[in-house]
């Protein structure tokens, strides 16, 4: 018989070591950022360019466009929900500085607010992040705090969503939906079985 080859769970980032990428974010707007990375599944390509015409917080939902183009829709988690409701605060306040500056037409500051609006993390001259900036800050703060390169990426916190949804019961389809698959086969590769699992079962009945 044919051995079956088996695929190799993959390593997410720890909750310990997500807290400590928090802690050393060089600002508000690479914590916020890393959280949409963590809490939403999304990778650092469709986190930077996120637009906040994309953003439904009444239906506490988020619409991007991810790999082949493909539109997708993603249930806005609690932690990710009072992050964006934070930077809708800030959009706003850009919004007022913004009609302000329309006052004087001759400001050059005015072109600079309005693209503000549109990015939920704009960098202060109203574009957005760039997918190699995000890289290199994580790489800086994994390399600070030691800790080897499988354990500390953009996409481990993509694999740390996607496994945190499978441990908390959430049905492989939805999960795969979430996270833009187009096959539910590649989703499966999360579930995999947690020491301790089949005694908190019994436990819990």
């Amino acid at each position: 018989m044919a051995r079956q080859s088996r695929r190799r769970v993959p390593k997410a980032t720890r909750d310990d070591e997500y807290r400590q990428l928090l802690e050393h974010a060089p600002n508000d707007l690479y914590r916020d950022l890393f959280v949409a990375m963590r809490w939403a599944g999304l990778r650092v390509s469709e986190a930077v360019g996120l637009r906040w015409d994309n953003v439904d917080l009444a239906r506490l939902q988020i619409t991007v466009v991810g790999k082949g183009n493909v539109e997708r829709t993603i249930d806005v988690l609690p932690e990710a929900e009072a992050m964006l409701r934070r930077r809708q605060s800030v959009a706003q306040k850009m919004l007022h500085n913004t009609v302000y500056l329309i006052q004087n037409e001759r400001n050059p500051e005015r072109s600079v607010a309005k693209e503000m609006q549109h990015y939920v993390f704009p960098r202060p001259n109203g574009c957005p992040l760039t997918t190699r900036a995000v890289q290199r800050t994580i790489q800086a703060i994994r390399e600070k705090l030691e800790l080897p390169p499988e354990r500390l990426t953009p996409h481990k916190l993509r694999h740390a969503y996607a496994t945190d949804l499978v441990n908390r019961g959430v049905p492989i389809h939805v999960v795969s939906a979430q996270l833009g698959h187009a096959d539910v086969s590649t989703t499966s590769i999360y579930l995999h079985a947690q020491p301790g699992q089949a005694r908190k079962f019994f436990e819990d009945v």
